[in-house]
C-alpha cells in the first residue's frame, strides 16, 4: 500500500507534518509544499506541477511506471531539490 497526497493548493503550514508522511506528494499550486516537501523528496516528477517522490516504495512504484511510458522522457540528476525554472508553473499560492 502507497499514500498519495493530492489537490494540495491550499494546503496550510501546519498540514506540511502529515503530507510529509506520504510516499508522493502532488504540489499542486502550493509554496509551501514546494519549499518545504521538494527539499525532502528522493525524486522530483515535472517542473510545471511538480510530484515529489518521498519514499523508497513511491520511487520503485514511479521508475515501474517509468518503464513502461511509451513517450520520450528527459531524466538528469540534480545535487538539491526541488528543481524549479523561472516562470514555469502556476501563480503559487502561499497559505
Amino acid at each position: 500500500m502507497l499514500i498519495f497526497s493530492v489537490c494540495n493548493t491550499c494546503i496550510g503550514k501546519a498540514d506540511v507534518k502529515h503530507v510529509a508522511k506520504a510516499d508522493v506528494v502532488c504540489a499542486s499550486a502550493s509554496k509551501i509544499l514546494r519549499e518545504e516537501i521538494g527539499k525532502k523528496a528522493l525524486l522530483q516528477l515535472g517542473v510545471t506541477i511538480p510530484v515529489y517522490v518521498l519514499t523508497d516504495k513511491g520511487k520503485r512504484l514511479v521508475l515501474a511506471y517509468l518503464a513502461e511510458f511509451k513517450d520520450r522522457l528527459v531524466i538528469f540528476r540534480t545535487g538539491k531539490l526541488p528543481y524549479e525554472v523561472e516562470g514555469r508553473g502556476p501563480q503559487l499560492k502561499r497559505t
